[in-house]
């Protein structure tokens, strides 16, 4: 059983990716941590999920996971979230954006050179939809794609683009 560490409850990202670990039972979400900038999130987040585990520190839930979620809002802030698991060789997960800035892009640069595990973007790549829709569609067949951004285009093309990656594979 997979041991996932979920880093800061801002966004309803960890609700959904703690249902759907939940739902695949092959890894189990064992602890979160918080800096309590959305005290509303972290209390709604506690109370669907009392099993799960509040850490005192970053540190202290590296020593007990296997794979850690970085799901928080301040992305000037994703990969010093990320680095105590890093430094233990813990693959980590970025929610989208990755990062905010060039400066955190060469470090993520950086950290890849060292051979650390790091995945982010969008899980639309890997919803049922897209791989219903490869199952039903040869590649070939496809002409053209059009997807559209709900909201704004620096916050979400993420989704669009990994959605059509997920699509043309």
């Amino acid at each position: 059983m997979i041991r996932v560490g979920i880093v800061e409850i801002h966004t309803t990202h960890p609700f959904a990716f703690t249902e759907y670990i939940r739902s695949c039972k092959r890894a189990k979400v064992v602890g979160i941590w918080d800096d309590g900038l959305v005290e509303k999130r972290l209390k709604e987040y506690r109370k669907a999920f009392p099993e799960i585990k509040v850490y005192p520190s970053l540190e202290e839930m590296a020593k007990k996971v296997d794979i850690a979620l970085i799901t928080g809002c301040n992305w000037d802030k994703h990969i010093e979230r990320a680095i105590p698991f890093l430094e233990k060789d813990i693959p980590v997960y970025i929610d989208k954006p990755i990062v905010g800035n060039i400066h955190d892009c060469e470090i993520l640069e950086e950290l890849e050179r060292k051979g650390k595990k790091i995945l982010g973007g969008s899980s639309l790549r890997y919803c049922e939809e897209v791989e219903e829709f490869n199952q039903k569609i040869k590649k070939e067949e496809i002409i053209s794609i059009f997807t559209n951004i709900g909201v704004d285009e620096f916050n979400y093309a993420i989704h669009a683009l990994e959605l059509v990656g997920g699509l043309m594979g």
